[in-house]
């Protein structure tokens, strides 16, 4: 079956809510019917298209570290580096309790490996993250993207908004509407 969501945790997830139905005596034709019915939103690995070159993904609505590397990947195998300009803009993945340094230092090294061209981020934890050039806010996400999409023009380019809501990162497609991408 063709899932309308992306990520390897997403197809685990759709196997076991089929198992799951049919154990508790759901007919199996309805239990795959329900998941091909299943569309992401509310900012969860949500894909938009801006013009004929540029992909956004929104999954800016929640951040942990299973999900952060789940976002990361998906987005990595989606959009290779060597067809997209890739920019991610990540954010402090809150309530993490005493882990949160060491989980906010492998996330910042783990995103190194990606070799994106563009990383901004967001957030307290920036220098125990290490990676990029810090933003303040949403708003100054916007203007950077506007700038990086204007610098690198009409080449494919892929955009992942990640952090936890808190952070503020999913109102960034609506600022992108606004002005006019």
């Amino acid at each position: 079956m063709h899932l309308n969501a992306f990520g390897e945790g997403v197809a685990y997830d759709a196997m076991a809510a089929i198992i799951a139905g049919y154990k508790l005596g759901i007919n199996i034709d309805d239990c795959i019917r329900g998941i091909l019915n299943f569309s992401p939103n509310n900012g969860r690995f949500e894909v938009e298209k801006y013009g004929k070159n540029v992909s956004l993904v929104n999954d800016a609505y929640n951040a942990n570290p299973s999900s952060m590397d789940m976002s990361l990947e998906t987005f990595s195998t989606m959009y290779p580096k060597d067809l997209y300009y890739r920019i991610v803009v990540l954010g402090d993945m809150k309530e993490l309790g005493d882990v949160s340094e060491i989980m906010h230092k492998e996330l910042g090294e783990k995103v190194k490996q990606y070799e994106f061209n563009q990383v901004y981020y967001v957030g307290d934890m920036f220098s125990t993250f290490g990676v990029g050039k810090k933003l303040e806010n949403a708003d100054e996400v916007s203007t950077m993207l506007t700038e990086d999409l204007k610098r690198v023009g009409d080449r494919k380019i892929a955009i992942l908004l990640k952090a936890s809501n808190s952070v503020g990162l999913s109102k960034i497609p609506e600022y992108l509407k606004k002005l006019g991408l």
